[in-house]
Order: structure tokens, then C-alpha cells, then sequence
């Protein structure tokens, strides 16, 4: 309609549009306003087709560089442009007609064309994505190269790492074509690392990798896409891959010490994950002895927070939080999202084992923050939503916990699937202190005919909810109890602490009293020892509230618990109420009548977070249905 209208002006037939028996019957649109076009005059059309070709970038200097005229010889040429409805100033009155003038130009015409824009927009700094467009099209993608470079600056500066990507793998292919192969292989490491940190498709990563590495020239080269490659197996969790890559290209790096102490740390940081501790922590202690003296700050913000994950799984809690911090302030100036992020999400790890859930939930809100800046990067960010969802129920704060839950399960669902058991699991230990045990129920069948391939933490997670759902009636009473006594058969006793002391403290609960005490205390002084005060503060929690264990073993207990507590660790492995429960039962089995000041106190609290904290339609599930809440409102009367 609108364009018969316009036809209509330009013949001036529009008092005759009411007749309906003269109106136009066009096959398309298209062929509308080609049949207005063939209406200009030369000079109009030359015009409008230097302006099809131009694109946005089409101006009055532009036209007079392009035709060899000066504005005044195409003044008339403009007005009838604009007079016919093609042009509005200086751009098209609509993506249709500049579509239709740009197919009427000849080929060879518009590759000259498109030579004479790039020419002026070089000259006139314009916009870097643009002239390398036009230099291609034009036929000279040499000239296009460096003009691609600083489109994919310029859009990694935006924060739009999917068009950084499209840049670099561009530019790779015309230096690739070119014969310039050293430029290629540097093009392509650089698309292959941007890569992993999108999205890290395994098929996709490795055909770049085997792009990249047959561009390899030399030992240097090679080491750097293996480093590259490594990476990617790092962020699946491939970590038998990772120290089988790094062993393989140690030897490539004999005349480099950097190579040398990139691959140390990257082989120690495989050897941690798969809890050989005590072979890498050599490898990444050397390694950071040279970078800190000699390396970039990338390379050193990494080896520091490849060496804090690593005595963090060795059980040096303490002793890793200073690298974490070191990391994190190398790297906070470097703008690489997806690394801080990760390194946000490593030292929240660190600060919940050692039971410190308000500096967790600081670093955790510091790494959605970074991610926040970029849409590209929410690949990142489940990790970090599935930990603030521990943390804050941790802290009692259900309803923001609920919260971070759902959006994991959200960006689970459209960037890693293969965290969706987790995701899933990890909603349902908050329905179980929230006391929806058929929530709880449902997930744990929804997860279990995938849970062979989700790993330990998840058949963990699965575990410890199947048992606790055993407890209310939910489910069989000894299937929990067999799957953690298999999974601590299958971990063995050196794996990760963060792993292991939960798994104890959860499997003493079908100990007789006297051997789960004897277990408890054992775990609380291995977790005390290695830092994690969290776990410490769960097992005497759960140690004194055993019964029958007399009144020396009690005292000790809820004493040791207590202190703690007052001193503001708290745990994850814990529903927040069992420390004011079971603490106060060590006290009355010492004879201590501080518990039932202590009973009061922790009722009044959870009739606080119950109405503070809790969606409305789960707080009488809340007090009534949860077996701990309930059992602390019963003593305290």
C-alpha cells in the first residue's frame, strides 16, 4: 500500500487511487519499485546506486569521492531521489528499495564501487567492520586485514565475543589464503581460546584445534595450541586429557622457560583434579616461582589460581586463600569475563569449606557482576547461580536461594545441559529444608536415569537427599545408605576433603552412638586441621546430638560446636536449625541448662527467617514438615 501510494505521488495519479479499477496489480513489492526506478534520470540512478553500494556509511563527501563530481553537479540528482521516496537525505526510505537498486548494479560495477568506499572510509576513520566489508567486496581481502583486527578489538571491548569470534576466523581464512601462514596460526589460537570460553563445543573445538595445529611451524607454536587445547579439556572436566596433552609437550618447550612453566602449572592443575596432590604441587610451585618473576600478569593470575584450586583439594584452605585473592586482583584489570568468573566461583568454594558463607556470597555476587556485562558469557554463568543457591540457603535466605535455583535452571537448560542433574539436585536440597519432601521425591526420580554420567558431586547430592527422604517416609530406608557406601568405596580415602568429610558425617548417622561418636570427632579434627571449619562445625553439630554417649562426650561436643558457631562459621552441610537443635541436646545430656535458652533463642530465630525469609506457601511446610524445625519448636516448648 505504501509503495502505491509513493508510485502514485511520483506519477501524480493520486486522485485517481479511488477508482479502484486503476490500481496497480504488481507480482511484488520489488517489482513496484523497480518499475519507479527505471522512472530516474541517469544522473539519479548513478547516485542512488553509489548510495546501494555505500550502505549506511553513504554521504555527500562519499558520493563526491566515488563519482569524480562535485555535490553541486548532483544537487538536482538528490532532490529527485528524495522527491521519488527513494532517498530520506541522505539514506533509503526503505531496506526494500535499496535492495532493489542494489541488484541493478553489475557486478564489476560494484566491485570498483565498493574499492572507491573503502578508500574514503580509510581516510576518514570510518568504522572498522565496514571498511573490511568493502575492501572484501571489492575483491582486495588482503586490504581487509588489518581493519578486521580492530573490528574484533573493537568488539571484544564491547563485550560481544560471538562477532570477536566471526572477525578472527574471517581474517584467519584470508591469511590462510594469502599464504601467510604464521598470521593464520596466530588468528586461529587466538578464535580457538575465544572459543572455549563461549561455549566450549567439543566438536567444534576440536576441528579448530586441528586447524590451528596443522598451521603449527615450529615447537613454540605447538606448545601454544596444546595450551590452548588443554584448556578446553579443563573446562569439561577432561583432566586425564590435560596431563596426557602437557606431558606430551613438555619436551617441545626444552628452550623456553615460560612454555616450560605455562605447562608445569597446566599439568600440575590436571594432576590436583584428579587428586594426585602431592605429585602437583611441585609442578605449580615451580611453575609460579619463575612467572611471578618473569611472567605477564595473565600468566601469573592464572598460576595463582590453578596452585589456590590446588591446595584447596589438598586440604590448605588457609594456605590457597591468598592465591585466590592474589588471582583475582591480577586478572580484574585484564576485562577476561569468563575468568573472573571462574575465579569469583573458586575462591566462593574456598570460603564455604572454610565456612565463611558471607565472604562466599560476596565473591559469588562479584562474579555475577562481571558476568552481568556481558550476554554472551552466560555460558558461565549456572556455576555461579547453583553456588549462591548453596549459599544463601546456607544463610537462611530461601526465597533469594529459590531465586538463583531457577535462573540456574534457566541457563542450564540453554547453555549446559550437561549441569542440568545438578541443577535439578540442587533445587531439591532446598525443597527439602523448605519440607517438600514430594518435590524432593520427584526430582530424585527425575535425575536418577542419568545420574551413572553426572559424576561424583551430583550421585552425592543424590545420595544424601535419597537418605534424608528415607527419614520422612519418603523412599527406601537403606537405598541412600548403600549408594554413599558404594561412592565411598569408589572415592577411596585421599580424595577431595570437600567430598569426603560430607560423605562421613552424612554415613555416621547409621552408626551406632558410640562409633558414630568416635567418627564424628575423627572427621571434626581432620576438618579442623585442613582448614575446613565448615565440615568441623557439621560434625560436632551431629556429634552432639547423639544420644547415650554420656555426659563427657556431649559437653565436648556441643562446647566444640558452639565456639564455633559464635565465632560465625556456618555450614552447607547442615540445615541451618541443627546447630540450635543439637547443640542444645549436648548441653541438656551434659546437664548444662544454658539448652533451653539455647532452644528458645534458635525457635525465635526460625519463626523469624520463616516469615522473612520463606515464600508464603512453604512456611507451615517449613515449621511443620521439615524434621529438624520441627523437633526445635517441639524442646523449645
Amino acid at each position: 500500500m505504501l509503495e502505491t501510494l509513493k508510485q502514485a505521488w511520483v506519477e501524480g495519479s493520486l486522485g485517481r487511487l479511488a477508482d479502484a479499477a486503476v490500481l496497480p496489480r504488481p507480482l511484488t513489492v520489488g517489482r513496484l519499485i523497480e518499475r519507479r526506478l527505471t522512472q530516474l534520470s541517469p544522473g539519479a540512478l548513478a547516485l542512488a546506486r553509489v548510495a546501494a553500494v555505500a550502505g549506511v556509511d553513504f554521504g555527500i563527501g562519499l558520493a563526491e569521492h566515488v563519482l569524480g563530481a562535485s555535490a553541486m553537479q548532483f544537487a538536482d540528482a538528490l532532490n529527485e531521489l528524495e522527491t521519488a521516496q527513494v532517498l530520506r537525505d541522505t539514506q533509503f526510505a526503505h531496506d526494500l528499495v535499496h535492495d532493489a537498486v542494489r541488484a541493478s548494479v553489475p557486478a564489476a560495477i560494484a566491485r570498483h564501487t565498493h574499492l572507491g568506499v573503502a578508500a574514503w572510509l580509510e581516510a576518514h576513520g570510518g568504522e572498522p567492520a565496514r571498511v573490511a566489508r568493502h575492501w572484501i567486496d571489492g575483491g582486495q581481502p588482503v586490504r581487509a586485514l588489518p581493519w578486521l583486527q580492530r573490528a574484533a578489538q573493537a568488539a571484544a571491548a564491547a563485550l560481544r565475543p560471538r562477532e570477536q569470534l566471526a572477525f578472527l576466523d574471517e581474517k584467519g581464512a584470508i591469511e590462510q589464503a594469502a599464504g601467510d601462514r604464521a598470521a593464520a596460526f596466530e588468528s586461529g589460537l587466538e578464535a580457538l581460546r575465544l572459543a572455549t570460553s563461549i561455549d566450549n563445543e567439543p566438536s567444534d573445538i576440536a576441528a579448530r584445534g586441528d586447524r590451528v595445529e596443522a598451521l603449527a611451524d615450529d615447537d613454540a607454536a605447538r606448545v601454544h595450541c596444546t595450551l590452548a587445547r588443554s584448556n578446553a579439556h579443563k573446562t569439561r572436566g577432561e583432566f586425564a586429557a590435560v596431563v596426557e596433552l602437557a606431558q606430551h609437550a613438555l619436551p617441545l618447550a626444552r628452550h623456553d622457560a615460560r612454555l616450560q612453566a605455562l605447562l608445569h602449572s597446566e599439568l600440575g592443575s590436571g594432576l590436583s583434579m584428579l587428586d594426585r596432590h602431592a605429585e602437583a604441587l611441585p609442578h605449580m610451585q615451580g611453575a609460579l616461582a619463575w612467572l611471578d618473576v618473569h611472567g605477564s600478569a595473565m600468566d601469573r593470575g592464572v598460576a595463582h589460581g590453578e596452585l589456590a584450586i590446588a591446595l584447596d583439594n589438598s586440604g590448605r584452605l588457609d594456605e590457597a586463600l591468598a592465591h585466590h585473592q592474589g588471582a583475582y586482583e591480577l586478572l580484574r584489570h585484564l576485562d577476561d569475563i569468563p575468568l573472573l568468573g571462574s575465579v569469583c566461583g573458586n575462591l566462593a568454594c574456598n570460603r564455604i569449606d572454610a565456612g565463611d558463607l558471607d565472604a562466599a556470597d560476596e565473591a559469588l555476587v562479584r562474579g555475577q557482576q562481571w558476568l552481568a556485562t556481558s550476554e554472551e558469557q552466560q555460558a558461565q554463568a549456572p556455576i555461579l547461580q547453583l553456588l549462591r543457591a548453596l549459599v544463601l540457603g546456607g544463610l537462611e535466605r530461601y526465597g533469594d536461594a529459590l531465586t538463583q535455583v531457577q535462573l540456574a535452571l534457566d541457563t542450564t537448560r540453554r547453555y549446559q545441559p550437561a549441569y542440568l542433574p545438578r541443577a535439578q539436585l540442587r533445587e531439591a536440597q532446598l525443597w527439602a529444608l523448605l519440607g517438600q519432601w514430594g518435590r524432593v521425591h520427584q526430582a530424585l526420580q527425575a535425575v536418577a536415569p542419568v545420574l551413572a554420567d553426572a559424576g561424583w558431586p551430583p550421585r552425592l547430592m543424590h545420595a544424601v537427599l535419597q537418605h534424608q527422604a528415607a527419614r520422612v517416609g519418603l523412599g527406601q530406608a537403606d537405598a541412600g545408605w548403600q549408594a554413599m557406601a558404594q561412592l565411598r568405596d569408589e572415592i577411596g580415602p585421599h580424595i577431595r576433603p570437600d567430598l569426603r568429610l560430607p560423605l562421613r558425617i552424612e554415613m555416621a548417622a547409621q552408626l551406632p552412638p558410640e562409633a558414630a561418636w568416635d567418627e564424628l570427632q575423627a572427621v571434626a579434627q581432620e576438618a579442623m586441621r585442613l582448614g575446613h571449619r565448615g565440615s568441623a562445625l557439621a560434625a560436632w553439630v551431629r556429634a552432639a546430638g547423639l544420644v547415650d554417649i554420656g555426659e563427657v562426650p556431649a559437653r565436648t561436643a556441643a562446647e566444640a560446636a558452639l565456639a564455633l558457631w559464635q565465632l560465625g562459621v556456618r555450614s552447607v552441610h547442615l540445615a541451618p536449625a541443627e546447630a540450635w537443635l543439637h547443640i542444645g541436646r549436648g548441653l541438656q545430656a551434659a546437664g548444662d541448662a544454658r539448652h533451653a535458652a539455647l532452644w528458645r533463642e534458635g525457635a525465635a530465630k526460625l519463626r523469624r527467617v520463616a516469615d522473612e525469609q520463606v515464600p508464603e506457601p512453604f512456611r507451615d511446610s517449613f515449621l511443620r514438615r521439615q524434621p529438624v524445625h520441627e523437633a526445635l519448636l517441639r524442646c523449645a516448648g
